[in-house]
């Protein structure tokens, strides 16, 4: 099929069947690489994903597009050991959120982290390791909550989510990202997307890739150099993540 073009209202809260109805920060990253529209897009951390999410849908709609400049900088986000990387992303998540807590929400922040942080809580057995996920994305969430109080939330939620990508940027020996511009004024509130209905048997979704040469500059110039430092993870012998 030859595809069809659409605008992507950006950003929008919740997940999206459809580029047509909107795209948040997650599915947003996963056109920049091309590939399934997805809100959990396999290049991207699931601790991560959780994080983006829930940040993206609490920024207020006055100030959700200051996060848009981050949308390339997701791309490739997923080391092999995400089992060892969620609860310490869910950590530095409910400890950062506890100045904005109430009593009740720090309490239950602080008996997350205390559980997070048991040795050997991962154990063996799918049932143990099972609840552990479960309980990163929930800390996530909770920690997310806690902002909402805030009279800086918005900041401080970008700032959350800024230093949990250079957690993982560090994990992956990259360095801080220092300077992500906040790109909110005069940004056009849609994005092209080439959008193909793929079908594979049992397989069916929609194929998007970002219309880059239509997007604006300073996107590209930071997808520009994520390109390149995934390049040369790929040549350093770390694997193709994207």
């Amino acid at each position: 099929m030859a595809g069809t073009v659409y605008h992507v209202p950006v950003l929008m809260r919740g997940s999206h069947i459809h580029p047509a109805k909107g795209g948040c920060l997650v599915e947003l990253s996963s056109t920049l690489p091309g590939g399934p529209w997805t809100a959990c897009p396999a290049h991207l951390d699931r601790a991560l994903v959780t994080l983006a999410q829930v940040v993206n849908d609490a920024t207020s709609d006055e100030r959700r597009l200051n996060l848009i400049g981050l949308v390339p900088w997701l791309v490739g986000l997923r080391l092999e050991n995400s089992d060892r990387t969620g609860p310490l992303i869910a950590i530095l998540a409910a400890r950062e959120s506890l100045r904005h807590a109430d009593r009740a929400t720090g309490e239950r922040l602080k008996s997350a982290v205390a559980m997070l942080s048991e040795k050997g809580a991962g154990g063996v057995g799918r049932w143990k390791g099972l609840w552990r996920r479960r309980l990163v994305h929930r800390t996530i969430r909770l920690a997310v909550s806690a902002y909402s109080e805030s009279q800086e939330s918005d900041e401080a939620l970008r700032g959350l989510l800024v230093d949990a990508i250079n957690f993982v940027r560090e994990l992956d020996g990259l360095p801080d990202l220092t300077d992500v511009p906040v790109i909110a004024a005069g940004h056009p509130l849609t994005l092209p997307v080439h959008v193909t209905l793929h079908v594979a048997g049992e397989d069916t979704h929609y194929r998007c890739v970002a219309l880059r040469g239509e997007w604006p500059e300073q996107l590209n110039e930071a997808w520009q150099a994520r390109m390149i430092e995934l390049s040369r993870r790929r040549v350093a012998g770390h694997g193709d993540q994207v």
